[in-house]
């Protein structure tokens, strides 16, 4: 062998390394990635992938990640074919706090719906503004998965 067939060689290998090494490094910044998220919409996704884990059998962990911001292949999929629609109810409470209602239909025709009761200071500033501009004892907002809501 030669000098620059050698040389060649090393100076192949450590592109090789570093591309690697830089792709790596990509991949694991974009795993740590988390949506911000209030206590409300952290329930609503907790209660989607309980109701996700019953009707698909997938792995709640999986179904977790991908809500948060980390859409796994297997679960997008999967979660896409199965739901037809996603609502979330606020409706006021006489004491001031407010009951939040997730209701899912899959395609099946099935449905499953959960509810939690919090503090008023837990909703979302645009519903809470919605409350007090409407005067209305219940708002309705439709949900979305993370990697597909309209703008």
């Amino acid at each position: 062998m030669t000098i620059t067939s050698l040389t060649s060689i090393v100076f192949f290998a450590l592109v090789l390394y570093f591309v690697l090494k830089r792709l790596l490094r990509r991949k694991k910044k974009q795993a740590v990635v988390r949506r911000d998220r209030n206590e409300i919409e952290r329930w609503l996704d907790d209660a989607l992938a309980r109701e996700l884990h019953r009707k698909l059998g997938l792995d709640r962990d999986l179904l977790q990640r991908a809500l948060e911001g980390t859409p796994e292949p297997e679960a997008v999929g999967a979660m896409e074919e199965a739901v037809k629609a996603m609502q979330a109810t606020y409706a006021w409470r006489p004491e001031g706090s407010v009951e939040v209602r997730l209701d899912v239909t899959f395609e099946d025709g099935t449905s499953a719906n959960t509810s939690r009761i919090f503090p008023r200071n837990a909703m979302p500033v645009a519903v809470r503004e919605e409350f007090t501009s409407t005067g209305a004892s219940t708002v309705l907002r439709a949900v979305y998965f993370p990697w597909s809501t309209p703008s």
